[in-house]
This record gives C-alpha cells, structure tokens and sequence, in this order.
C-alpha cells in the first residue's frame, strides 16, 4: 500500500503533466488563430460578419457599400438599395430600387410608397396620368395611361403629372377635402409625393 508522501508525489507529477498539456494545447490553438488571420478567405468572412453586425445593430443605417447607384439621367443619379421585388422593401428608412419596374420605394407609418420621377406636362391630351381601367390591357406600352406595376406585372410606367400646382389643402380644411378625393386621386397624390421625394434627393 502506498505511503502518504508517495500519493501526494503522484499528485504533484500529474499536476506537472497536466500543466505542460495545457500550455501546448494554448500554443496550438494560437497557432490555428493566427493561420486563420492570415487567411484571406477567414479575413472577408470575417470583415461579411461585422457588416452584417452594423446593419443589424444599427436599423434605418446601411453602409455605404450597401447602396448602388441608379441612374436618372445622363447627370444625375440617387443611390438606393436595388431589391428584386416590392416585397422586399422594409421599413428601416432607406430608399430601395426595383430594377424590374424602375421604380424607387420605401415604406413609412406601414405604408408602402413607390415611383419614379414623371415628366411635368402641359398638352392638351398628357398621357400617362389617370390610371388605365383595364384590368389586362392589350396595348401595353403604347396605352396613353398609366399602369401601376403592383397591378400590370412587367409594367415600368412613370405616372407624369399636369402643370398645375402641386399643394394639396390645408390645416383647416384638411379632413373635409381628403374625404372628397377618390381613390385614383389620393393614388396620383401618392405618386407625386414620391416624384418631389426624389427631386428633393437630387437637390444637395
């Protein structure tokens, strides 16, 4: 039977052991660190997880690689961030582009709002104003109204607009004259506050 000083030595040797095992064990796992840090592949997955991280933690502010920038004219251009459908638009502030109506959207109060910047008309006969009242419409492109693309699937329509002022009411008389507006009226409304939103974009 072993002495007491004999189990206590025993013990003191596998302490030894034990701590030598630890030590290289963390010598290991610092080598593996430092090869992954080295790696290109761990550094961009790396550099993916802390963006994600930002734009979680931070709602309505995306960094600026997140946003593209989408054409209006051969000068001008907004930066938005380009989904492929309608149902992809959130309600974190940004302005997103739909490619496949070249539209702009974003979403506020739990509303949807979508557009583009029309043309300001002043003919007798503007086209692409008053809503088309066909609920499949055979002339397509060449119909002078205007088709909205949450109804007209491929539709790429700007609603345009009549020279003719652009404020609606006013404090005192703003619920009697909402309550008298139809519902194409109150849609063209819409429409045109997204025209101006995005005209005041461009104003820097």
């Amino acid at each position: 039977m072993e002495t007491k000083s004999e189990i206590i030595s025993k013990i003191i040797e596998l302490t030894v052991v034990l701590q030598e095992l630890t030590e290289q064990l963390l010598k290991m796992e610092r080598i593996e660190i430092l090869s992954k840090c080295s790696d290109p592949k761990h550094i961009k997955s790396q550099k993916t997880a802390r963006l994600t991280n930002t734009i979680a933690s931070t709602p309505g502010q995306l960094v600026e690689k997140e946003f593209e920038k989408v054409k209006i004219n051969d000068q001008l251009f907004i930066n938005a961030i380009k989904i492929k459908s309608f149902d992809q638009v959130k309600q974190d502030g940004n302005l997103y582009y739909i490619d496949s109506t070249d539209h702009f959207a974003f979403k506020i109060n739990g509303q949807l709002f979508h557009g583009n910047i029309g043309q300001i008309l002043m003919e007798k006969n503007p086209t692409k104003i008053k809503n088309c009242k066909f609920e499949i419409c055979a002339k397509k492109t060449n119909c002078d109204y205007y088709h909205n693309p949450l109804r007209y699937i491929g539709s790429k329509d700007h609603r345009n607009f009549i020279s003719n002022g652009t404020f609606f009411s006013s404090r005192d008389t703003l619920k009697i004259d909402i309550e008298c507006l139809s519902s194409e009226e109150i849609e063209r409304f819409r429409d045109l506050t997204m025209h101006n939103l995005l005209c005041a974009l461009l104003m820097r």
